[in-house]
């Protein structure tokens, strides 16, 4: 019996012994003419048993026959030969290496005489060898690797010779057969490859799949950690052998988390026929070079990925080169039912020959295809795909499903030939005048959404008909008088900008300065000749549904759309004209011929117009449709909705006539009116007042704090800078000095403290919302000294703060700096406060109009100063040793002013804004309560506080005029109601070591506005 040895025993020394074979100068010695063949006599199986063999048990020198029956190496065995053979009648004789045994050999053969066949199984176990395996050499052979076998050799065939069959079976994890040199696959004969479950297969050179004309070779890699490797070059079908015939047929098969790369693939090589298939989620080929389908000998090559699975080239690829062709599919071949698709891609371009094609057949709904194609035809059956690349090709067969593109580069082709599909536009995209549209056997589908727009400035041939989806813009620039078929728009606008043949049926809108044959205008449709001003002619008829639109432009100059039609115009009852004027100075009557019909007008429009300062009449004189528009006596005020809107418009009616202000309202309707005049009014500019005087309230709070400080003794008068009172200091700043004031003579202080804020002024009847935000930094320097019994508090602050507002239409940026001095003095249980501060703040102001179709933005800079001053009395009443309530009286007053400035941007609509001047004066009532916790580190104290302020000045307001006139006016901004809630909450931790962190929170609230800041400090004292 042999040694019990180990696998890993066997493993470790099976590389030496394959290096001794090969290498060894007793090689000579071993490749001796001895002959031992298996004959069975033992009555077992055990290759070890010396009874079963006709000389002695097999060893190197030996070339060893196993003709029939069963052959078996046990557990643990090692056996060995120089060559070994497995060949016999009927089904053939096996060989079975069970686990944790070890063959040695230099060559063999499963299967090697005509009509003979072979067998092998290395279960668990090793077969390593290092010279030529054939599986299949004449006969028909089988090798199985299984539960975690290993076997090696350098060149393996599997169907070597004609007619030969070979199959192997690589399977489960950690089953592995390697080949030093090359691998067949199907070389004269059939041969199959199964990498299952784990196994793997891994070349140092080509692995050949139906390498020659009769070969015909088929290897799949299937499941999680399956995996096929060649370090050189793959070929599924043909090779690049010496002395090899052209053809053969080679299939790959990739699925379910299988994994192969190779240096280079060749699919269809040498007038073979080669066939790929990745297939499944985490199936992945990787080609770290080239990538060749189809190429040489007219030879045919096929990669299909589907069902999510994966293939990534790195070098070039190439589809039918050299007389070849190739066929890349996504999903499903053509004539198969659509697959769910999977992916390629590569780092330069896909490359196709004239024959070769690329053929979208797959399930996906939104199918991203990245890569970039040259040449070739793409036929597009079914599912969705998003084309992001630069593509340049022949032709696009839209035969199904959709093609998605949202730029001209995305698709550059001579021919785009529908057969079913629909071409879909996101983007803008132009198709030039070299490309064709093509719809002889089926209709075109265009979808243009709403962010696109489609140009088709190249030719229109065919009889079928065209179809228009989508809210966006279909536009045929280019003569398609031989174009007969008929256009249905069902939504968004078709354009028309040349000669068009067919029947044209609308739902959506129809436009254009072309030529057209006839047109029906469906219940919803609108037609508007013309792309602005300008005339449509139609060689046929006109017919207007109930419910559709003739839509019209006129302008003051007399200019106006025309619809000339060579035919008859219907018009059902409940058909509108719709009129939209251009802004000028209208004359009191005004007349348009907007359609003349050579075949007659039957019925008549409803006239619809919502002109506020134009009344509308429609009149038929013969052949023509005539609109007459008279300039009505209601002046621009008429239209305002707010005192505002009145104090703008009065100012305009002021003008003269001509005034390109008043031009502005004439085209309008009575609701675009007043939009306008809110849009001019400048309200912002008023409306801004309060935002400085908000963000400015931000620094001045770091000086006397929202809550103030109160106090009933001299060791309960500790604060947080920007947190809220602990016993008695008035000022938030000042209160973060206030432990300070526990110790003889003086100490100073250094302070820091973020803020930010948020708020919102609601809308009056005169002024829009305005929501506002601010940010910024407060440094300050304390110093604190005690006198004739009393504390006295002093110190200095500097700080930043960037604020954004935004009213209606109007956004305005600000960056401040401000500069302030505060004290307080606390005796007893009394504590006051106060602060003085100063601010000068740059604004920038943007203001859109928008209404009536206008698109401007007035811009503008200014500066304004600031002085503030508060005063905060407070009066402490101890609850306990650890509470304090502390009643308060506020006093915070102001003066703002901002310089003059002149809008630019919007033309006549710019704003020559007078400085301002503002004052701020708000008393209030309120009370605070403090809370201490003492600590080991130190102390945390809680406060929170109410107060009722109410303002004595009303909002703000702001004179301006209309820059270049004298046309000026007064307008109020948005203003917080007199009376005001505020809130607030604060938490302060003072270390042991003088050191102090805060946090609070205010707000302030009234029955139209509200506003939130936080606040974080820290303090240090030296």
């Amino acid at each position: 019996m042999a040694n019990p040895i180990s696998n890993r025993a066997l493993r470790a020394g099976s590389l030496l012994c394959v290096v001794f074979i090969q290498f060894s100068p007793c090689s000579a010695v071993l490749a001796k003419d001895g002959f031992n063949t298996w004959t069975g006599a033992a009555g077992n199986s055990n290759w070890k048993d010396v009874d079963n063999w006709d000389l002695f048990v097999p060893f190197y020198s030996e070339h060893t026959y196993i003709h029939e029956g069963s052959v078996s190496l046990y557990n643990y065995n090692i056996g060995e030969s120089y060559a070994l053979f497995v060949d016999g009648s009927g089904l053939g004789p096996e060989l079975t290496i069970q686990p944790n045994a070890l063959m040695l050999t230099q060559d063999s053969a499963l299967g090697d005489s005509l009509g003979n066949a072979g067998r092998a199984v290395v279960d668990g176990s090793a077969w390593l060898q290092g010279g030529w395996r054939k599986i299949g050499g004449q006969g028909t052979g089988s090798l199985i690797v299984k539960n975690g076998g290993e076997t090696t050799d350098s060149t393996a065939w599997i169907g070597f010779d004609s007619g030969s069959v070979g199959s192997v079976v690589i399977r489960d994890a950690g089953s592995i057969w390697r080949n030093s040199e090359k691998l067949w696959v199907g070389r004269l004969g059939t041969g199959t490859l199964d990498i299952l479950e784990g196994g793997q297969v891994s070349t140092a050179t080509e692995i050949y799949l139906g390498g020659t004309s009769s070969g015909r070779g088929t290897v799949t890699i299937d499941g999680d950690g399956s995996t096929l490797s060649s370090r050189s070059a793959l070929f599924v079908g043909g090779s690049n052998a010496p002395d090899i015939d052209e053809g053969g047929r080679g299939t790959l098969v990739v699925s379910n988390g299988g994994h192969v790369s190779s240096a280079s693939v060749y699919v269809g090589y040498f007038g073979a026929q080669g066939d790929v298939t990745v297939t499944g989620a985490g199936s992945f080929l990787d080609i770290t070079g080239p990538l060749t389908v189809g190429s040489l000998s007219a030879a045919e090559g096929t990669l299909t990925v589907s069902n999510g699975g994966k293939v990534r080239i790195t070098g070039p690829v190439n589809f039918g080169p050299n007389t070849g062709t190739g066929t890349l599919n996504i999903g499903a071949a053509a004539g198969q039912a659509a697959k769910a698709p999977g992916t390629i891609e590569s780092d330069g371009w896909i490359r196709m020959g004239t024959s070769s094609s690329l053929v979208f057949n797959h399930t996906g709904t939104e199918y991203e295809f990245a890569s970039s194609l040259f040449g070739g035809t793409i036929n597009h059956i079914a599912g969705t795909t998003i084309l992001t690349g630069d593509n340049v090709f022949d032709r696009l067969l839209l035969n199904g499903g959709i093609v998605s593109i949202s730029s001209d580069v995305n698709l550059i082709a001579p021919e785009i030939v529908f057969g079913g599909g629909t071409l879909r536009a996101t983007g803008n995209v132009a198709l030039d005048q070299y490309q064709t549209v093509v719809v002889d056997d089926a209709s075109a589908r265009f979808d243009v959404t709403a962010s696109g727009d489609l140009t088709i400035n190249g030719r229109i041939s065919g009889t079928e008909g065209v179809i228009k989806t989508g809210d966006g813009t279909l536009t045929l620039a280019a003569s398609a008088y031989d174009y007969r078929g008929d256009i249905d728009v069902q939504s968004g606008t078709l354009a028309v900008n040349r000669r068009l043949g067919g029947l044209i049926t609308v739902d959506g809108r129809l436009v254009g300065d072309g030529i057209i044959h006839s047109a029906i205008l469906n219940d919803g449709a609108s037609f508007s000749p013309g792309m602005g001003l300008g005339t449509m002619h139609a060689s046929g008829d006109l017919t207007f549904k109930s419910g559709s639109t003739f839509a019209v432009q006129v302008d003051a100059a007399g200019r106006h759309d025309q619809a000339l039609v060579d035919g008859r115009v219907s018009i059902a009852a409940g058909a509108q004209l719709g009129v939209s004027a251009a802004p000028g100075n209208y004359r009191s009557t005004n007349k348009y011929t907007l359609m003349s019909a050579a075949g007659g007008i039957d019925g008549s429009f409803g006239l619809t117009s919502n002109l506020y300062f134009l009344d509308a009449q429609l009149s038929q004189t013969g052949n023509d449709l005539v609109l007459s528009l008279i300039r009505n006596d209601l002046r621009v005020s008429s239209a305002a909705r707010n005192p505002n809107q009145v104090s703008v418009g009065t100012a305009i009616d002021g003008l003269g006539v001509g005034s390109p202000l008043l031009d502005a309202f004439a085209p309008l309707s009575e609701e675009q009116a007043s939009q306008l005049l809110q849009q001019i009014s400048g309200e912002t500019h008023a409306s801004g007042q309060q935002v400085i005087d908000e963000t400015f309230a931000l620094f001045a709070q770091n000086l006397t704090g929202r809550t103030g400080i109160t106090g009933s003794g001299r060791n309960n008068s500790t604060s947080a800078v920007l947190g809220y009172v602990e016993a008695a200091p008035a000022s938030a700043a000042i209160a973060a000095m206030a432990d300070a004031m526990t110790a003889p003579g003086s100490s100073r202080s250094l302070w820091l403290a973020p803020v930010a804020a948020t708020g919102r002024i609601n809308g009056t009847d005169a002024a829009s919302a305005l929501d506002w935000t601010s940010a910024g930094i407060t440094f300050g320097l304390e110093q604190v000294t005690t006198t004739n019994g009393a504390d006295v508090l002093v110190g200095l602050a500097i700080g930043y703060l960037h604020g954004n507002s935004h009213a209606g239409l109007s956004d305005t940026a600000s960056n401040g700096g401000q500069l302030g001095a505060y004290g307080t003095l606390h005796s007893g249980a009394f504590t006051l406060s106060g602060s003085v501060s100063a601010g000068l703040n740059s604004s920038e102001t943007e203001r859109r109009i928008t209404s009536g179709g206008l698109d401007l933005v007035a811009t503008s800079s200014a500066w304004a100063q600031t002085l503030g001053t508060s005063l905060e009395l407070a009066y402490a009443l101890p609850l306990d040793d650890k509470t304090t309530i502390s009643p308060l009286a506020l006093l915070d007053a102001g003066f703002g002013h901002r310089s003059a400035v002149t809008e630019t941007g919007a033309g006549a609509f710019n704003l020559a804004v007078g400085e301002a001047s503002w004052g701020r004066l708000v008393p209030g009532l309120g009370a605070e309560v403090k809370h201490e916790i003492a600590l080991d580190a130190g102390t945390i104290t809680a406060t929170a506080r109410a107060a009722w302020q109410h303002s004595l000045l009303g909002a703000p307001s702001q004179t301006m005029a209309f820059a270049g006139t004298n046309a000026d006016f007064s307008v109020q901004g948005a203003s917080a109601a007199a009376d005001r809630l505020n809130l607030g909450l604060g938490l302060k931790f003072q270390t042991d070591t003088n050191f102090t962190l805060s946090a609070d929170y205010a707000g302030s609230l009234s029955k139209n506005s509200n506003q939130h800041s936080v606040r974080l400090a820290g303090m240090g004292q030296f």
